[in-house]
């Protein structure tokens, strides 16, 4: 007769690659102009020095631009997008070679803190040119380099996926709040980047996906103590994650716990 013990340790294991089997995915892909048109936007307007610095030294095309027009832009962007075709393809595949190996332990990770089952489905991380990466959170997208590290491109899918999976939670807790109305919050967009450094610092994710850059723009330090304390009190089970949440959209975010160069909402409260 088999021990007991081995049959426990047995269905335990079949559990795990059961959930693993059935986690959801990044799916890389190539021409994703919107999401582009967005990053150079937000360059354009909030970092000139990096356009100067970065853009125009690997793209000069961009040098053409004078003044922000969308269409001149998106013109010029699609036509780098061709001229560097087989760049950005070959990287769409390496980025995949990287990140399968360690995703399924990122998202059992999740699973787990945020106490949330979304089953098989894809995030799209559109691999383009732009140095910054913004996400589509209605979409459940976001933009990579193609000229980025490995150890970036890790640290970019885990912290992207996380704010899909933290508002999957809130909306799940908040049936009747309109998506748009919940994604469009500044406060609960604070709340997820502040959640993320300690995400990526947690032994078990180390364990996961490796050692990344914690470091986040918008605390200037660290996250807040409240919230270090909760996280503490989550990954230790004395509180749940339906808790968790709750408790932490109790915590007041002020100034003084951000990035100076952060541009502040007007529903944070500033002391």
């Amino acid at each position: 007769m088999r021990p007991v013990f081995l049959k426990k340790t047995h269905s335990i294991l079949l559990d795990k690659q059961e959930r693993a089997s059935m986690s959801p995915k990044v799916i890389f892909g190539v021409n994703n102009l919107r999401l582009e048109l967005i990053a150079l936007e937000i360059v354009w307007k909030n970092n000139r020095s990096l356009w100067k610095t970065f853009l125009l030294q690997h793209f000069p095309v961009f040098s053409e631009v004078k003044n922000w027009n969308t269409k001149t832009i998106k013109g010029l962007a699609a036509g780098v997008y061709e001229e560097r075709k087989d760049e950005i393809v070959k990287a769409s595949q390496l980025f995949r070679e990287w990140w399968s190996p360690l995703e399924q332990g990122w998202f059992l990770f999740l699973e787990d803190i945020f106490e949330l089952k979304i089953g098989m489905m894809s995030f799209k991380a559109a691999v383009g040119i732009s140095p910054i990466s913004p996400r589509n959170l209605e979409e459940e997208s976001f933009l990579v380099p193609f000229y980025t590290t490995r150890q970036n491109l890790i640290r970019l899918c885990a912290h992207e996926t996380s704010h899909f999976y933290f508002y999957r939670k809130i909306k799940k807790m908040n049936p009747f709040l309109k998506r748009k109305i919940i994604i469009s919050s500044g406060y609960l967009w604070l709340l997820s980047e502040m959640l993320v450094p300690l995400m990526l610092d947690d032994p078990k994710v180390i364990n996961a996906i490796g050692k990344t850059d914690t470091k986040s723009y918008v605390c200037k330090s660290s996250p807040p103590t409240q919230l270090k304390i909760l996280y503490n009190l989550l990954t230790k089970k004395k509180i749940d994650s339906k808790d968790f949440f709750e408790k932490i959209m109790k915590i007041k975010i002020h100034t003084s716990d951000l990035n100076q160069k952060l541009i502040l909402h007007t529903n944070i409260d500033k002391k």
